[in-house]
């Protein structure tokens, strides 16, 4: 019948709007996108992110798109003029081993060796004579139980024909900044911003005092004391999955409302 096909084609669309509201608020990072590339310059960029029980590290180099097309020229080993997953992969990761060899930090005054964990190319083209191109790298320190901490973070890695530097720093939900300071900076809306080799970044570095308050949560990974699982949503809060029900309730009774009145008016004719 006409008046149940709309129905169900209703129904079908609230689910899957509740769905991609529900995907967003599980993985919120699958919005973040790098800004634009410069021509003549490399850029990069630090997000410092402050949990109760980590501090999560995301390093973006963004090769321009001059410099870029050169170093394409490198990653390309077989010179078929395509690069393949393989030598991308090959080439992030050796820009990982040599980040990860220049960054110094520190966690309540303890070394706090960084590593990572994740390391991801980032490109819409293959082409060898392509430009511009990014490579994430993402590291977790971990820290003891505690109500305050302090993080260094010493950045001695030499970005080529560096163009901009920005450090951005979040503080989840129970977690918030006391001081963070770079040499005599400090930032504005928890970010730092450098034009050239951010010299300061190299000496004296990031120094960063945060707060957690009990009712902060951890993250719902393993590691760091974290639970391996989350009970519901991969760690997602009980009201966003509230919010999602209520969604989706209200797209029902609207769908069956739709369908009623298309069912009085085919009576009325």
């Amino acid at each position: 019948m006409p008046a149940e096909r709309t129905r169900h084609r209703a129904v079908r669309l609230g689910a899957a709007l509740a769905c991609a509201v529900a995907c967003a608020l599980v993985h919120p990072d699958a919005a973040r996108a790098h800004v634009a590339p410069s021509r003549d310059d490399n850029n990069r960029y630090l997000h410092v992110s402050l949990y109760r029980d980590r501090v999560r590290l995301v390093y973006t180099v963004f090769f321009g798109e001059v410099p870029g097309r050169a170093q394409r020229r490198g990653v390309d080993l077989d010179r078929d003029g395509a690069l393949s997953s393989d030598e991308t992969q090959a080439f992030a990761r050796r820009l990982a081993e040599e980040v990860a060899g220049r960054l110094v930090a520190t966690m309540d005054g303890r070394p706090a060796p960084v590593s990572f964990e994740r390391v991801s190319w980032g490109s819409t083209s293959a082409a060898v004579d392509a430009g511009a191109f990014s490579v994430d790298l993402i590291a977790t320190l971990c820290a003891p139980p505690g109500a305050r901490h302090a993080v260094t973070l010493v950045d001695g890695f030499a970005l080529p024909r560096p163009g901009e530097t920005e450090v951005r720093l979040e503080a989840a939900p129970g977690v918030s900044i006391a001081d963070a300071s770079i040499g005599a900076l400090r930032a504005t809306d928890e970010v730092f911003r450098f034009a050239g080799p951010a010299a300061a970044l190299r000496e004296p570095g990031l120094a960063l005092a945060y707060l957690v308050d009990e009712a902060a949560g951890p993250l719902p990974e393993r590691g760091c004391g974290g639970p391996r699982e989350a009970p519901r949503g991969r760690g997602v809060p009980s009201w966003a999955w509230a919010l999602v029900g209520v969604f989706a309730a209200l797209l029902g009774a609207f769908a069956a409302l739709w369908a009623r009145r298309r069912r009085e008016g085919a009576a009325v004719d």
